[in-house]
């Protein structure tokens, strides 16, 4: 009986587990997909709640027999397969208990007979090149690529490639491009392609081209002669308006000495007359080789270099030219020249004609004769519209019509405050009717030399060249011509003073840029040469870039102008500055004498306003200006006094006074501790300054500080970062200004 029981027992334990196993049930999962390659199958569904895991099973179409794999919990598997056979596939959820749903739906698909490449990448992307990257799958050895522009219909295609990448060149530069992939099967070519991969190319590099120079130098060249810079309507020069008009016009340039010898050496060397010795004309500046020349360093560092005209007075041969030729004497017709090229005894060459259809031709003979692979720099310093003119026959009916146009202050004498020496010695014109006929024979000298300009901008533009050359038209100095009745040149006054600066080269200038807030100079074209043929300025010259004045990376409002004692006895030592409003004067006479000039309100300079009180405190900021530029530009020159002085009818006058007899803002008003300083410089008001504005310029005249004082009685300014040497303290208050001087040491 109770083995009977027992039996019972156990049979209804057993029927009861086969219960609860088959109780576990599950849905079939779906959402089965495949993604086939010729070597595997990458399937994936949807997850079953409650599933413990999954099974798959699979069988191609050759097989009688389904193959399963374990694929855990995971809803994804990866099953080893053939290429170019149907497979099918279906997934079933098991639950823990070993129980589970049946089978899902089954799916069908077709292994391919090759796989496209994958994970494809560019690499060493150039502007017109780059290589491809991928990874072969089921062991591809052979490919193929196809390529285009994106947004074009037509592919380039390369086969038969046997690695793993490919180099694709002659591309377009700064594009975008899509490409494809496939490996290509033994026995089908036609194997599906990858999907889009996409690549651009970077922009192509700036070419690296060294311009070449022209330099075109004028001898007593006025500034407002051309229409761009107030010249007379009907005088007409195409080719000296295209250089400005394409390019860039200084509005203010000058000579810092307006004479033609140290002019010249000016653009040679980069220096002011007292650093290279020619401080007038008849003396020769230091050609012995101990000045670098600007042409020399061309010459050295792969420019063939040439030289046309007028070198200079006690000069000698041309130095640093590879080829030369300069006319002798100051006659237009038929002149000898010297020549780097003479092979006579007596080292002159004859060359019949008029030096302004000569000129032009000798730049042509020079710019033939030049290759595409050496940049040229030619230095064409025309004798015109220096004085003793003869124009070519054919220019002679020219504007024999036109009415010259005089200065409005021709022929009226400085009344007072003028050096003593202007009338007496120094040249003037003595009729209106000798002014007319000099100036018409000038401007039909310039319509010939704007003609020889146009013959050399033609060969430059034939030549592929006119774009990758620097084209500066400019003057060794201006020309008083009846102003103030004055003539000829060798004064600090405005006309002798003031010269044309037009710059043409596309890269640095768009067309009609006007420079209105920078002084040019002289001085500044070797400079600007250096930094266009990409060579450092480590030779000490003294100008500044043009290109850098232009675009505001350096600042010029403020220069200095010099004369050396004339050996004809005219003119004495001088030294000038001039800003955008005022011009100061320093003659060294036995007496003071002095100029000052509000070239805002006088552009003619008519008045000399050193006596006027109302002018004491800028006639003081200007000396001071001047002594400081004079220490900048390490002009050391001891200056020799000559027997001169300033006439006028009435005494000095200092100081400037309210009706009342006040005395206007007094200079001790602000007081600088210390002084010298180095470090932290302290200014005190000891009156109101409010709404009152500080400056604090250089020696240079470049402003190092610059504060609108509101409210303030003392100031203290961090100076320790500036250079050593002088400095100007401007306040500017609403009825007067106060300057002061500073020196800074480290």
């Amino acid at each position: 009986m109770k083995q009977t029981t027992l039996l019972i027992t156990c049979l209804i334990l057993v029927l009861c587990s086969s219960r609860i196993k088959a109780q576990c049930t599950l849905i079939p999962p779906t959402g089965l997909t495949a993604n086939l390659s010729a070597c595997e199958a990458k399937l994936s569904w949807n997850p079953v709640a409650g599933a413990d895991r999954y099974q798959v099973r699979y069988k191609n179409s050759l097989a009688s027999t389904y193959t399963y794999f374990d694929a855990g919990l995971s809803s994804t598997a990866t099953i080893s397969i053939d290429a170019n056979i149907k497979y099918t596939f279906s997934v079933k959820a098991l639950c823990a208990s070993g129980g589970g749903s049946g089978y899902s739906l089954s799916l069908k698909k077709k292994s391919p007979r090759c796989s496209p490449p994958e994970n494809a990448y560019a690499a060493d992307v150039t502007y017109n090149s780059l290589t491809i990257y991928w990874d072969a799958i089921c062991g591809g050895d052979n490919f193929t690529i196809k390529y285009r522009e994106t947004g074009t219909s037509a592919w380039s295609i390369i086969t038969n490639i046997t690695t793993n990448s490919v180099s694709l060149t002659a591309l377009t530069e700064d594009a975008a491009y899509e490409y494809q992939l496939r490996t290509n099967c033994t026995v089908d070519l036609s194997s599906v392609y990858s999907s889009l991969y996409n690549f651009t190319t970077l922009p192509a590099p700036l070419t690296v081209v060294t311009p070449n120079i022209l330099l075109i130098v004028l001898d007593d060249g006025k500034y407002d002669s051309y229409t761009n810079t107030g010249g007379p309507e009907w005088f007409s020069t195409p080719n000296i308006d295209r250089i400005a008009e394409e390019g860039a016009i200084f509005t203010t340039a000058c000579a810092v000495t307006p004479l033609c010898a140290p002019s010249r050496a000016t653009f040679y060397t980069g220096l002011y007359p007292h650093a290279h010795g020619c401080i007038a004309n008849q003396y020769a500046f230091n050609h012995d080789g101990s000045e670098t020349l600007v042409q020399q360093v061309l010459k050295e560092n792969g420019y063939l270099t040439g030289f046309i005209g007028k070198y200079g007075q006690g000069f000698g041969d041309p130095m640093g030219f590879d080829w030369w030729y300069t006319s002798t004497g100051n006659g237009y017709v038929d002149p000898n020249y010297k020549s780097s090229t003479a092979t006579t005894a007596s080292g002159t060459i004859a060359i019949p004609g008029n030096i302004l259809d000569t000129y032009p031709q000798l730049a042509l003979d020079f710019l033939n004769s030049t290759t595409s692979d050496q940049p040229f720099a030619l230095f064409y310093f025309h004798r015109a519209p220096h004085d003793f003119i003869d124009p070519r026959e054919s220019d002679l009916n020219l504007y024999i019509d036109e009415e010259m146009s005089f200065p409005d202050n021709y022929k009226e004498r400085y009344a007072d405050d003028y050096p003593s020496y202007l009338y007496d010695g120094f040249p003037h014109l003595d009729t209106p009717e000798e002014t007319a006929s000099d100036m018409l024979e000038e401007f039909q000298a310039l319509y010939a030399v704007d003609e020889g300009i146009g013959d050399i901008m033609e060969w430059l533009e034939t030549n592929n060249e006119l774009d990758s050359t620097i084209i500066i038209f400019t003057s060794d100095n201006g020309y008083i011509e009846g102003e103030h009745d004055l003539s000829h040149k060798g004064l600090v006054q405005n006309e002798s003073l003031r010269v044309p600066m037009f710059i043409r080269y596309p890269s640095w200038f768009e067309p009609n840029t006007v420079i209105n807030n920078a002084i040019a100079a002289n001085v500044d074209v070797p400079t600007t040469l250096l930094e266009i043929a990409g060579i450092e300025n480590t030779y000490g010259m003294q100008g500044l870039s043009l290109h850098d004045l232009a675009t505001g990376e350096a600042e010029r409002t403020e220069v200095m102008h010099e004369l050396g004692n004339d050996v004809a006895g005219f003119v004495p030592n001088i030294r000038s500055i001039r800003s955008f409003e005022y011009v100061y004067s320093k003659h060294y006479c036995d007496e003071v004498t002095e100029e000052l000039y509000d070239i805002i309100n006088d552009p003619q300079e008519n008045t000399n306003i050193v006596n006027d009180p109302a002018y004491a405190t800028i006639l003081d900021e200007y000396r001071i200006k001047l002594e400081n530029m004079r220490i900048a530009l390490d002009d050391t020159a001891d200056l020799s006094l000559m027997d001169c002085y300033l006439i006028n009818d009435s005494p000095l006058r200092s100081t400037l006074y309210f009706e009342d007899g006040e005395e206007i803002f007094d200079q001790n008003s602000i007081s600088i501790y210390p002084n010298p300083v180095s470090e932290n410089l302290n200014i005190f008001f000891t009156e109101n300054v409010a709404n009152s504005n500080i400056i604090i310029t250089d020696a240079l005249g470049r402003t190092m500080y610059e504060k609108n004082i509101e409210e303030a009685n003392a100031l203290s300014i961090d100076c320790a970062y500036w250079n050593s040497g002088i400095y100007t303290i401007l306040l500017y208050t609403d009825f007067d200004r106060i300057v002061k001087k500073i020196t800074i040491t480290h």
